[in-house]
């Protein structure tokens, strides 16, 4: 019996590596045909066609990135090394952000995506991350088999079972479903459906397996059902209450001490960690437009227009009707601008602004506010809940379009403040109270993780409770920098605070600022002040010597 048992886990493993390399070589082929194309023909394409093959490596290359992760993660819940961290948090709130990414693939396969949820807000213990995945993961799955013009629905709702408060989320879609004797086996490790002669028609089989290691992991279960023609549900049940992660292995919840949950690994998987997380800053740095995204809002539809077409070449535009629908594009997108009417119906300007400047995600975002009024106490007002500058219609469009120009040039100039100052001092390069807040609690972080050579950005996503698309472009916009940018940059001057004021070595002080190689340490230090640390010991010390100290 044992020796069956060990012939069926040898052949559903080679089966694995078989499907694996299979799995590989498609994203490879796209990633290395394009390439090839350009070396050969790049030249001679116009620019249209060149950002064709660059979108087709850039799309395998994301797909490969998070092949490789799941597959590291898979690795880490076999071993016994994957740990969460649950924090209370508006879980409503995180899976909007989660799901926002997909929209895009939604309208292009004109499948409605809409996230319904009884309540608002749902305040429950979760680790951000896991939750990211396993939503990642089944929403992908649904849009897989999703036909266009389909609808794919999450609900969220609170559910007693056991005794015990849980949330329920439910991903359903109306694709070709699953058929009853095959439900019992799609979380099962290794499982690919078979389609005559093809193996693993739709996968590599850890998806779902993986999915439901981490709602095991996470104290709660997984469910699915199922019917031909009529489409899936996958149903996520999660433990709401603190008391449920108190005590468990593998899991911290957010008061108890970081040293109790640090990830300890291999210096090869910290740089790998390190490459991880700037491919994928990358991934987002390539989906964003390289003008500055400039979000209208306006009811009268002439004037936006008029707006749009004066300033198409110089800003990536797009539209809202109200205050209510330019919150929800503002979440959704992320502007860098925002030009705003301020008597609109629904929600005027006034409330718009006010929202934008006191929520996290959007703070940071200038607004400039337009207005048909031309009184000083209509003026104070806007300029009270945060509006960066007013404009009265009729304006002068080269007025506006220079008012523009100079938010955006003193936002980089803040920017180029952050990287270039040494002592890291939030206040001067922020505009609102919530940004410098921000800015300060990351800085915090980072310090505090500052000799753990296994921090990365997955961890800062963790403990600041921003998805990580929605950190980076808030790291971006404040500072400049991507979100692994930011992390090396405070333990870069954090180093050089050290150079400067104690007596340590250089590789004492590679060592309490998270490096763990002289190589990547003098590479990163160069980078980012032109010498590497020895040289840079040296001139301090001559400088030091020339004024008598």
């Amino acid at each position: 019996m044992e020796k069956e048992q060990y012939a069926e886990l040898q052949r559903v493993k080679l089966e694995f590596f078989t499907n694996i390399s299979h799995e590989f070589r498609t994203p490879l082929t796209l990633i290395k045909g394009p390439l090839e194309f350009l070396q050969k023909k790049g030249d001679a394409l116009d620019r249209e066609k060149v950002q064709e093959q660059y979108t087709l490596m850039h799309k395998n290359t994301s797909y490969l990135l998070r092949l490789v992760n799941q597959l590291l993660d898979f690795r880490k819940i076999n071993q016994g090394k994957m740990r969460l961290v649950v924090r209370h948090t508006d879980i409503v709130a995180f899976i909007k952000e989660v799901v926002q990414p997909f929209q895009f693939l939604a309208l292009k396969k004109m499948i409605r995506l809409q996230v319904n949820c009884p309540q608002k807000e749902l305040y429950s213990w979760f680790d951000h991350e896991a939750l990211e995945k396993m939503i990642n993961n089944l929403l992908s799955n649904a849009f897989k088999f999703t036909p266009e013009n389909g609808q794919i629905l999450i609900h969220i709702n609170q559910r007693t079972m056991g005794g015990l408060d849980h949330i329920s989320i439910g991903i359903k879609d109306n694709g070709p479903g699953i058929e009853k004797n095959k439900l019992k086996e799609i979380f099962k490790r290794f499982y690919t459906e078979k389609k005559g002669n093809t193996i693993n028609a739709e996968g590599i089989g850890i998806g779902l397996s993986f999915t439901k290691d981490l709602v095991t992991l996470h104290q709660g279960h997984i469910q699915v059902e199922s019917e031909p023609e009529k489409g899936t549900e996958f149903t996520i049940l999660l433990p709401s209450a603190k008391v449920s992660y108190l005590n468990k292995e593998g899991i911290s919840c957010k008061e108890i001490s970081d040293n109790d949950f640090l990830i300890r690994s291999s210096e090869a998987e910290s740089f790998a960690i390190g490459i991880n997380d700037e491919l994928e800053d990358e991934g987002l740095s390539r989906s964003r437009s390289k003008l500055p995204v400039l979000l209208i809002v306006d009811d009268n539809r002439d004037i936006r227009s008029f707006i749009k077409q004066s300033l198409n070449e110089d800003y990536a535009i797009y539209e809202a009707e109200d205050g209510k629908q330019g919150l929800e594009v503002a979440h959704q997108i992320i502007p860098n601008i925002i030009l705003s009417d301020v008597v609109m119906p629904v929600m005027d300007g006034i409330d718009f602004c006010n929202a934008i400047k006191t929520r996290e995600i959007t703070s940071h975002i200038p607004v400039i506010m337009l207005t048909a009024r031309s009184s000083e106490e209509s003026r104070l007002k806007g300029l009270k809940t945060g509006a960066d500058d007013y404009l009265t219609k009729p304006f002068n469009m080269e007025l506006l379009s220079l008012k523009l120009a100079n938010i955006v040039k003193q936002r980089n100039e803040l920017r180029k403040r952050f990287n270039r100052e040494i002592a890291i001092r939030p206040s001067e390069v922020t505009v609102t109270s919530t940004d410098e807040r921000f800015l300060s609690q990351a800085i915090a972080i980072v310090e505090k993780h500052m000799m753990n050579t296994d921090f990365n950005v997955g961890m800062m996503v963790k403990e600041m409770g921003l998805s990580r698309s929605n950190l980076y472009l808030k790291f971006k916009e404040l500072t400049g920098l991507s979100s692994s940018e930011f992390i090396r940059n405070v333990r870069l001057k954090r180093a050089v605070q050290l150079f400067e004021g104690s007596d340590l070595s250089v590789k004492e002080i590679m060592y309490r600022t998270g490096f763990n190689t002289a190589s990547y340490f003098s590479k990163c230090f160069k980078k980012q002040f032109g010498v590497i640390p020895s040289e840079y010991v040296s001139k301090m010390k001559k400088k030091n010597k020339a004024a008598g100290l």
